[in-house]
C-alpha cells in the first residue's frame, strides 16, 4: 500500500513542525492509505527522518490510525527508542477529547508500541508520557492530569482536575512536566514519574482560553516565567531544587519586568518598552541586570547564534 499525502485528496491534509533528532530531521503528515476492492480508504500518519545536512531520507514509517479525523498532529517529544505524538487542540485550552489520540512509535522497529485515545499528550520524560486524559468515575467522564508509562501505556498515576484542562508550557525540558491550568491560575512544576507537585505559583491574571504564564528554561538551571500581561511579574526557578523561586521581578519597586524573549546558561534576555524596545540582559540566578546590555533580545540562543523574530543575530555573550 503506498500513502497519499496529496492535500486535494484529502480534506485535513497537514504536516507536523519538523523536530530535530541527532543528525536527524523528523516529521509526520496525515494521510490516506487506499484501501483495495471495497474496502474503505484509511486514514493514516506518515513518519519521515531525512539526513539534516543533505536532506536525504533516512527512513519513512506508516501508521494506520482507523477512519476517525486527526486534527492539529504534532510530534510531542523523541527519545532514544520512542517517538509520540498526539492530535488535539495544540492550545489545550479548549480542548475536545473525541478528536484527542496519542501514539507511541518504537524507534528501532518503526513500528506503533501502543495509542491511547482520549490522551493528549503535553510532554515526553523520564520515561512517561504525560497529558490530559478522559477517565471515568462512577459512570461519569472527568478530565484528569495523567502519566503513562512510554513502554506499555500502562497508567502510572492520574490527578483529576476537577474538569479543567492543563497546558503544557513545554519550555525544553523534560525532567519536569511545567503546567498551567486553563481554569486556574497556577504555575505548577509536576514530577512526570508521580504525578507530584514540586513547585506552584498563583497569577494576578487570567483568561478562560490562555493560560496565564509564559516559560523559558536556560539549559542549565534556572526556569524563568513570566505572567502574560503587559509588565508581567517575572519568578526564577531552580529546577534542581525547585521547592520555590529564586527571586522574583515585579512592577510594584523601582524595576520595571522587561518581556522576556530567552535564556541561556544563566542569561536572561528581554525587551524593556521606552517608546521603543530595547534589549537587555538579566542574570539567570539572581534577576539583577547584568552591566552590558545586548544588541539584540534573541528567542533562541546557544553558544553560537541567537535568533531573534527579525533574524540571526551572533550573540553578545
Amino acid at each position: 500500500m503506498k500513502t497519499s499525502l496529496s492535500p486535494d485528496k484529502n480534506a485535513g491534509w497537514q504536516a507536523t513542525s519538523p523536530v530535530s533528532d541527532g543528525d536527524s530531521v523528523i516529521a509526520a503528515f496525515t494521510g490516506s492509505v487506499n484501501g483495495t476492492g471495497t474496502s474503505k480508504d484509511k486514514r493514516s500518519i506518515e513518519i519521515i527522518a531525512a539526513d539534516k545536512s543533505t536532506g536525504k531520507l533516512q527512513w519513512s514509517a506508516v501508521i494506520d490510525t482507523g477512519e476517525s479525523p486527526l486534527q492539529d498532529l504534532r510530534i510531542v517529544g523523541i527519545t532514544g527508542d520512542s517517538l509520540v505524538l498526539s492530535s488535539g487542540e495544540p492550545t489545550f485550552c479548549d480542548w475536545s477529547d473525541r478528536t484527542s489520540t496519542t501514539w507511541v512509535v518504537d524507534a528501532s522497529t518503526k513500528k506503533l508500541r501502543w495509542k491511547r485515545e482520549g490522551l493528549m499528550a503535553g510532554q515526553v520524560g523520564k520515561g512517561v508520557v504525560s497529558g490530559n486524559v478522559k477517565v471515568a468515575r462512577n459512570n461519569v467522564a472527568e478530565t484528569a492530569l495523567g502519566g503513562l508509562d512510554l513502554t506499555d501505556g500502562h497508567t502510572l498515576w492520574e490527578s483529576p482536575t476537577g474538569g479543567s484542562v492543563t497546558n503544557f508550557l513545554r519550555p525544553d525540558i523534560s525532567d519536569l512536566a511545567v503546567t498551567a491550568t486553563c481554569s486556574g491560575k497556577n504555575l505548577d512544576l509536576i514530577d512526570p514519574t508521580s504525578g507530584a507537585v514540586l513547585f506552584t505559583e498563583n497569577s494576578a491574571t487570567h483568561t478562560e482560553l490562555n493560560p496565564g504564564w509564559s516559560c523559558v528554561f536556560d539549559q542549565s538551571t534556572m526556569l524563568i516565567c513570566q505572567e502574560k500581561v503587559s509588565q508581567g511579574r517575572i519568578v526564577g526557578i531552580d529546577v534542581s531544587s525547585p521547592k520555590r523561586s529564586v527571586w522574583q521581578l515585579s512592577s510594584n519597586g523601582d524595576r520595571m519586568p522587561p518581556k522576556i524573549t530567552g535564556a541561556y546558561h544563566g542569561i536572561v534576555y528581554a525587551l524593556v518598552d521606552r517608546g521603543k524596545m530595547q534589549a537587555v540582559a538579566l542574570d539567570a540566578n539572581s534577576g539583577q541586570d547584568l552591566p552590558d546590555s545586548p544588541v539584540v533580545a534573541p528567542v533562541l540562543v546557544d553558544n553560537y547564534l541567537g535568533v531573534t523574530t527579525e533574524g540571526i543575530f551572533l550573540p553578545v555573550r
